[in-house]
């Protein structure tokens, strides 16, 4: 049982190696045609019962927000209506000299602040829109209200409901006035009483719970009347496009608000100017909601993953053991090629080096004898200016040597001669030597060379390569980048008691991420262009000197902006490397 399970799964882990083209595209036919009929009617049934499901809890959700906006409205109404009518009594039953009476109207607003929570103040304005008896914590005696509103509304209506407003007391308030016709006269008074908007805000606070987001009131301009519970005021929220026409219609609308699926509904609110307006909780809240989604995801992913690997087995095993064979001759392929390459780069170094030695060792006799013969002669016209000359040449020969040396190491794979090299003088000595092809480029150095830099044990040769290839990779660089002053920064500096730092940076074209992994590899080269396209093996040279002498070489890029190279190189003679020491 074990041993069969076994060969199952190493077979169900080919699925991530790739394979030939003609057995990849029997297998991929093989499993997509199994996983299609077996998989596609899971699929169906899955997307069917969540649109069933969700089309019932959707509906259920928008009845249950209807029925509940119904019962708001209507304690909403209860109360109004019950002050309404208690203010329409009392001015029937109290006269108009009565209720002017400042005793009188005391005594029956001191009763009616007993029995409704909110009642502010209750006050008579005479026909003339005065206010004549006043009973409340305000001074508006004798205040003209003529002109207000909601005035020419009661007299039209008897009994009317205003919206909430700021008045004479600058608070916000609404007010139920009624008005009735004076004893043998066509004049009508108003008795008014007004309620504070809390009243309102505290209704809404009865409605909030935990199923109900938000709740507030509008008036027929879509004016926030009360307090909005659950959110700060904007306009995009309390945008309205419909109104109900009466107050049996209610409007419900899905609408999504900070990321809350929402049923917002709304209704008039009877014999008043405002709307109430109910945001619930759409069903996507709604915990029976996400129990099913999560149950009906459960049951279709365990459907296809019991699916998925018997579906594959029959694909996957009979082209693996192929597909292992394939990559091992491949790996052999690019092994041997490699190899190769680098045998015959090579085999052409050492006979170019050898072949440009031959030449340099007669130059440098015959320079040496010129010289000599010269020493010799006296009077000679020029002969400082051919002396001069003569130290040029030799140290032209003495550059072609050093490139020939560098040929024939990486042909022979010569030992190091190691010292105690000052890298200071390696890095003057190099900057010297390409400043006048930089120049050119319009390409300056900016050297910052600690003068006390401590000796490192390495090979000056090697060393002298290292700063060769990064400059010329910084010329080149900067050079593709088409700048027009380029700069080349060099620093170097004691980073602790047993490692020294040596930072060279460019303002060139500079490299992606994925070229940045890759840079050290060998035949990898970042120079795109064809007349400027390098061997891929500066840097992977440079690295692996700097890891012999037990250093460590970094690379920091963007694109399109600086490259940065760091060499950190131990100062004590033991080698390691600087992670070895901080660690």
């Amino acid at each position: 049982m074990n041993s069969a399970l076994k060969r199952f799964w190493l077979n169900l882990k080919g699925i991530f190696s790739p394979y030939p083209k003609g057995l990849k595209n029997f297998q991929r036919v093989f499993i997509t045609l199994f996983l299609f009929l077996s998989i596609t009617p899971i699929i169906v049934l899955t997307w069917i019962s969540y649109y069933k499901y969700k089309n019932l809890i959707r509906e259920d959700s928008l009845k249950q927000a209807h029925l509940y906006t119904y019962n708001a409205k209507h304690t909403i109404e209860s109360y109004l209506n019950q002050l309404k009518n208690t203010v329409l009594l009392i001015s029937e039953i109290y006269s108009f000299e009565e209720l002017s009476n400042p005793k009188t109207l005391d005594y029956i607003f001191e009763q009616l602040k007993k029995k409704y929570e909110g009642l502010v103040d209750i006050s008579v304005i005479g026909p003339d829109g005065i206010q004549i008896a006043y009973s409340g914590p305000f001074n508006l005696l004798g205040k003209d209200y003529s002109e207000s509103f909601w005035y020419q509304k009661v007299l039209t209506r008897k009994v009317y409901i205003s919206e909430v407003f700021l008045g004479y007391r600058n608070v916000p308030h609404f007010i139920i006035a009624v008005s009735q016709k004076l004893n043998g006269k066509q004049q009508y008074w108003v008795l008014r009483a007004s309620i504070d908007k809390e009243t309102l805000d505290r209704f809404l606070r009865r409605i909030k719970t935990d199923e109900v987001y938000n709740a507030f009131l509008i008036n027929e301009k879509r004016e926030v009347q009360s307090s909005i519970l659950n959110l700060r005021f904007n306009q995009v929220y309390t945008k309205f496009e419909d109104l109900p026409y009466n107050e049996k219609e209610v409007i419900l609308k899905e609408l999504e608000v900070e990321d809350k699926y929402l049923v917002r509904s709304l209704v008039n609110i009877q014999d008043t100017p405002w709307f109430l307006v109910i945001d619930r909780y759409n069903y996507q809240h709604k915990p029976a909601w996400n129990l099913f989604l999560q149950d009906l995801i459960t049951i279709c992913t365990i459907s296809i993953v019991l699916l998925i690997p018997m579906s594959i087995y029959l694909g996957i095993w009979l082209t693996r053991l192929v597909k292992k064979f394939e990559d091992e001759r491949e790996a052999v392929l690019i092994k041997a090629e490699q190899t190769n390459r680098l045998a015959s780069l090579g085999r052409l170094s050492a006979g170019v080096a050898h072949e440009i030695n031959n030449p340099l060792a007669i130059i440098n006799e015959k320079v040496g004898l010129i010289k000599d013969l010269l020493a010799k002669m006296e009077d000679i016209p020029y002969k400082d200016k051919l002396l001069k000359q003569i130290e040029g040449i030799k140290r032209a020969i003495e550059r072609a040597k050093f490139i020939t040396y560098q040929l024939l190491e990486f042909a022979r794979k010569m030992s190091p001669k190691l010292d105690f090299v000052q890298i200071n003088e390696v890095i003057e000595e190099c900057v010297g030597f390409l400043e006048k092809e930089a120049s050119y480029y319009n390409i300056r150095f900016e050297k910052k060379l600690q003068p006390d830099l401590p000796l490192v044990l390495a090979d000056y040769g090697q060393m002298q390569q290292v700063f060769f290839n990064l400059i010329n990779n910084a010329i080149d660089a900067i050079i593709e980048a088409k700048r027009q002053e380029g700069v080349i920064k060099i620093k170097t500096s004691q980073l602790n008691e047993n490692f020294i730092e040596i930072v060279v940076q460019d303002n060139g074209i500079g490299m992606p991420p994925e070229m940045i992994k890759r840079v050290f590899e060998p035949f990898f080269t970042t120079k795109l262009e064809k007349e400027k396209k390098g061997t891929g093996l500066g840097l992977f040279i440079t690295y692996e000197i700097i890891e012999k002498f037990g250093g460590t070489i970094l690379v920091e890029s963007e694109k399109n902006k600086e490259t940065t190279f760091k060499i950190l190189l131990p100062v004590k003679t033991d080698g390691g490397s600087f992670y070895e020491e901080k660690a």
